[in-house]
């Protein structure tokens, strides 16, 4: 008798202060679980938690990239961080909850949960710097869906293509979800055979 596996997933974005792990900082993050079983493929769109890291405005403009300083004023991230009426975490107590929320939608002794999102290879690389803790539920597997988008398009060049979000995590989670949703719809394998041969 074979079962069916499950995977877990996470769709998951992170905003920086810049691009590498080792000297940049995390100033958000969103998620929204997933599970894929067999055929079914489940998001809890309830279950959706976006937060922001408090970081010492000060220092705000010193350790972010000039890059990303501006895109982040731009999309309001900024203001947001120094907004005194918006809530803020800290890192340590971010991830404590992270694991909390995973433990709850996926089991205590769930490992190998895969992250799912836009050239999530850079989000996981932060993770495994900034939060070794829960980097450790992780799967070295992601979703990536850069590369679904790569090969949506390139079966349907004439479909219409979701626009890029303005680089707030929730917003890129979402854009992530619908890339995702798309796949799934138009790639039925009768389709997805007559289009490769």
């Amino acid at each position: 008798m074979t079962t069916t596996p499950l995977i877990n997933c996470l769709f998951l974005d992170l905003e920086t202060t810049g691009l590498e792990p080792t000297q940049n900082h995390i100033l958000e993050l969103s998620i929204l679980p997933a599970q894929f079983y067999g055929q079914k493929f489940s998001c809890y769109q309830d279950k959706m938690f976006t937060a922001i890291v408090n970081f010492p405005v000060d220092k705000l403009q010193h350790n972010c990239n000039q890059k990303a300083f501006e895109m982040h004023q731009q999309n309001g991230l900024i203001a947001d961080i120094v907004n005194p009426n918006i809530d803020k975490w800290e890192l340590k107590e971010l991830e404590t909850e992270l694991i909390k929320r995973v433990n709850f939608l996926f089991g205590n002794h769930s490992m190998g949960i895969q992250l799912a999102g836009n050239s999530v290879h850079f989000d996981l690389a932060f993770i495994k710097h900034h939060m070794p803790t829960f980097a450790k539920r992780l799967s070295y597997r992601i979703l990536d869906m850069t590369t679904f988008r790569t090969i949506y398009t390139s079966l349907y060049p004439d479909g219409s293509e979701q626009p890029n979000p303005k680089h707030r995590a929730q917003d890129d989670v979402l854009y992530s979800y619908g890339l995702m949703l798309d796949f799934i719809q138009k790639l039925k394998p009768t389709e997805t055979c007559r289009s490769l041969n």
